[in-house]
């Protein structure tokens, strides 16, 4: 991984589905939106993050 800077974003391949159990929602990475199905940022990926979502960054919650 590059950097965990939000404004220096880590190069990741990203898709809007979850990979198995894996999602955004359930990443520590993951900085939810206003609802739960609402978009969120993340600390790694510059853009809207869909909490549907996956990417190579994941990291699960504890």
């Amino acid at each position: 991984m590059q950097s965990t800077n939000h404004n220096h974003p880590v190069s990741s391949a990203t898709q809007d589905k979850p990979n198995g159990s894996e999602k955004c929602s359930n990443c520590i990475q993951f900085i939810p939106g206003d609802t739960s199905d609402a978009n969120g940022e993340c600390k790694v990926v510059a853009g809207s993050i869909s909490p549907q979502g996956w990417c190579t960054a994941f990291s699960p919650k504890s």
